[in-house]
């Protein structure tokens, strides 16, 4: 803190000086917000991506595979789209917030990835305090289904019963994974349960439509289109993603 002036410009120096420390205050608060999020994520065990090996490799900031190291359970009736002429299946299925936040990471913010490589649109900390302040008001909460692709998935069973198919299968822990729609509420749910007594929230559940490019990694071109085209699909109206740090 500033001693007692003891002439004019040293009163002036010191207002300056404090008017500085809370203007800077209020341009990093946003940020420490958000990193205190990721902090807590990392610590508790929803990591928000696995460890990537070499961070100056495009691909290998772009490979996301399972935080937890852990293989994933499907349950899904298959579905019927267009998308599925592109030689990709899709499925619909339903999943628990803890299984989403063990199972899935988020794509790098463009602080990190060049915008020109991104897939989706960053993660800010206004889009997160709107979902904890929903969280918190509302009595009735319900997510929309979120969007995923991924590059393989292991098919043990299919039922066919009116006139549906139901699939078990198995996303292994290695396979590639992008969460075209959906990262706000990932990273939200990731936030949520490394809270203190939120084990009441991991049975919660969240539905999710699933896409199988059938490709050894989710960069390469064919992967990339589909992605890139499904995302303008879904936000026609939507600006081109702002750069995020």
């Amino acid at each position: 803190m500033c001693s007692l002036p003891t002439t004019i410009l040293d009163a002036v120096c010191c207002v300056f000086f404090v008017y500085l420390v809370i203007l800077q205050s209020w341009l990093v608060a946003p940020f420490l917000e958000f990193g205190t999020i990721a902090a807590i994520a990392e610590t508790t065990g929803y990591e928000m991506n696995a460890i990537t090996t070499d961070l100056s490799d495009i691909n290998s900031q772009l490979a996301i595979t399972s935080p937890s190291g852990t293989n994933l359970a499907l349950a899904m009736f298959k579905s019927n789209e267009g998308i599925t002429r592109q030689d990709v299946n899709t499925y619909e299925g339903v999943m628990t917030f803890k299984e989403l936040a063990n199972s899935f990471g988020i794509e790098p913010n463009s602080d990190l990835v060049d915008e020109n490589y991104k897939r989706q649109r960053g993660v800010d900390t206004r889009r997160i305090n709107g979902f904890k302040s929903y969280w918190e008001t509302s009595k009735a909460t319900v997510f929309p289904n979120i969007t995923i692709f991924v590059n393989e998935i292991d098919v043990i069973e299919e039922v066919h019963f009116g006139g549906k198919t139901l699939v078990s299968a198995t996303l292994k822990s290695e396979s590639s994974r992008l969460i075209s729609d959906g990262q706000g509420r990932t990273t939200f749910i990731k936030w949520l349960l490394a809270q203190e007594k939120a084990t009441e929230f991991e049975s919660h559940t969240i539905a999710y439509k699933l896409i199988v490019t059938n490709t050894a990694t989710l960069t390469c071109e064919k992967s990339n289109k589909l992605i890139k085209q499904l995302f303008a699909d879904y936000h026609r109206n939507s600006k081109r993603p702002a750069i995020h740090t």
